[in-house]
């Protein structure tokens, strides 16, 4: 390649990164260098940075390009029925527990690798096998910074770590403890620990992260999305966020349905699905059906219905998962620990005794560290009794204090294929209502 750049120059390095897009690296790369690639998953972003960008970071503490600032980061994306989105969420940098509660926010180990980014998004289609991620075309690249209010959050997202390491708890650290920067495992398994300063207790290695919601909201760029927070409503770290959110609903507690839609002055066919999921958003604010905040944080929204008694009128229940797939997954990389440690938004309403249904509370939940592990004992059975042919006979909300399984499907005949070659109901996770109104309601 004859093409070259200043490594010390910011947007010298967004010039020479823009030549990859709509290319791939086999398109650029030196023929003998794509003979020293590794193949395997994950490698891209190395072989960008090793065989594009001719520089190799290794684990510094600096940004990729220390004399311009600039760390570069690589994601997949793909097309959804809502447009593009992140495949994965960015992972950053390792969290040390043994500094982190010596930092603040800007002085912090994460900021001064992370300040500035020179993010490229790339299309890979199919599976991957050996090298063909050097034909992932690049759609995307461009310099990135923090916008103000989205780093006001992040800062509160890092001083939740911060505060939980500096509180011994570091091995209790939750994905959905924050809304757009999360700590997420990085270690091989849940064995794969470290010490930390404050317990005895080693904890799960664990990489700042940016939730996959926030780089689809970056990839997306805010289109199809409206925001809660307004200019300078959350300047000076004086107001945090859920707070601001949280303070929107109060005037509407013990109000039904109708009047809430009256008082701000809006109509709502309440008959209709999603009546008061549309509600809710224009209670933010929001007149899109997508809040920008919640799609970076990854934050999901729930209206949780009460009998007069306090007991749900619905269960809540979580993706269906495939037989097959789910024997051959991790606890660490499964699809039910990750939908576990997201963070929800939950509305709540009550009906009286007379049949009238109003507003009782909002929240923001995300599930303990130890109820966590709890479902995780649903999660290992219910994998070793369809590995064991009986999966006819899964958990049940007898069996543990969090959740169970049991169908999914729309009828006996949407089935699932098992290990063993049978085609079985589908079935999901499903937390018990008697979890849901101890741990979620109260």
């Amino acid at each position: 390649m004859i093409e070259t750049y200043d490594q010390a120059n910011p947007k010298d390095i967004e010039r020479f990164a823009k030549l990859l897009v709509g290319r791939s690296l086999r398109d650029l790369v030196e023929p003998y260098e794509i003979g020293l690639m590794t193949p395997g998953k994950g490698k891209l972003g190395t072989a960008t940075e090793k065989y594009y960008f001719h520089i190799n970071p290794g684990n510094s503490p600096l940004p990729d390009f220390p004399e311009a600032g600039v760390e570069l980061k690589t994601g997949r994306i793909y097309m959804t029925k809502n447009g593009w989105s992140a495949k994965d969420r960015m992972v950053m940098s390792k969290i040390d527990f043994t500094t982190i509660h010596k930092e603040t926010f800007e002085t912090s180990s994460f900021m001064k690798k992370n300040k500035l980014l020179m993010l490229m998004f790339y299309v890979l289609e199919g599976k991957r096998h050996g090298l063909e991620y050097l034909d992932a075309i690049f759609k995307l690249a461009e310099l990135f910074e923090f916008p103000e209010a989205d780093k006001e959050i992040i800062k509160q997202d890092w001083e939740k770590i911060a505060e939980k390491v500096g509180a011994g708890l570091a091995h209790e650290l939750s994905e959905g403890d924050t809304l757009y920067l999360a700590a997420c495992p990085k270690g091989i398994n849940k064995e794969d620990t470290t010490a930390q300063p404050f317990s005895e207790e080693d904890a799960m290695k664990r990489a700042y992260s940016l939730k996959q919601g926030y780089v689809t909201s970056i990839v997306r760029r805010m289109i199809d999305a409206e925001p809660i927070v307004k200019a300078n409503e959350l300047s000076g770290g004086t107001v945090k966020f859920e707070d601001l959110v949280l303070a929107k609903f109060e005037p509407y507690i013990g109000l039904t349905p109708e009047e809430i839609a009256a008082k701000i002055g809006v109509k709502v066919n309440f008959d209709a699905k999603g009546g008061l999921a549309s509600l809710t958003r224009l209670v933010l604010g929001v007149k899109t059906k997508k809040v920008a905040e919640f799609e970076k944080a990854n934050i999901k929204e729930h209206t949780i219905r009460l009998t007069a008694k306090g007991t749900p009128k619905e269960s809540i229940s979580f993706p269906y998962f495939k037989y097959k797939e789910i024997v051959q997954e991790s606890w660490g990389e499964s699809t039910f620990r990750e939908k576990l440690e997201e963070r929800w938004f939950v509305v709540i309403y009550q009906y009286d005794p007379a049949g009238k249904l109003t507003l009782r509370r909002v929240k923001f939940w995300n599930m303990p560290y130890r109820d966590v592990m709890e479902a995780q004992k649903v999660w290992l059975e219910t994998r070793k009794r369809i590995n064991s042919n009986q999966a006819e006979v899964l958990p049940k909300s007898s069996e543990n204090s969090v959740c169970h399984t049991r169908p999914h499907g729309s009828s006996k005949k949407d089935v699932c294929e098992t290990p063993q070659g049978d085609f079985l109901p589908k079935k999901s996770f499903w937390l018990n209502s008697k979890y849901i109104k101890s741990s979620i309601v109260k």
